[in-house]
């Protein structure tokens, strides 16, 4: 992240973390990284506007290069 950001709380499968970005139309971001194995993770993004309304988003990751071990050459 480019922005400065505190890790709120975590967990055994997730993260969630509050940036300092905040202004009139978006208020406060918190961004929960929920990792549901070793090669997906999907980013909800809380959005806590001015007035005391709240919006989310998610977005989902996976890998798709191979792992390491697969990565030996012949």
């Amino acid at each position: 992240m480019q922005n400065s950001y505190q890790i709120v709380q975590t967990g055994r499968n997730f993260l969630v973390i509050k940036t300092d970005e905040e202004d009139d139309l978006t208020g406060q971001k918190y961004y929960t990284f929920f990792f549901e194995n070793p090669n997906s993770y999907y980013v909800q993004v809380l959005h806590r506007h001015l007035l005391n309304e709240t919006s989310t988003s998610r977005e989902y990751f996976r890998r798709i290069t191979p792992t390491p071990k697969e990565c030996v050459m012949p």
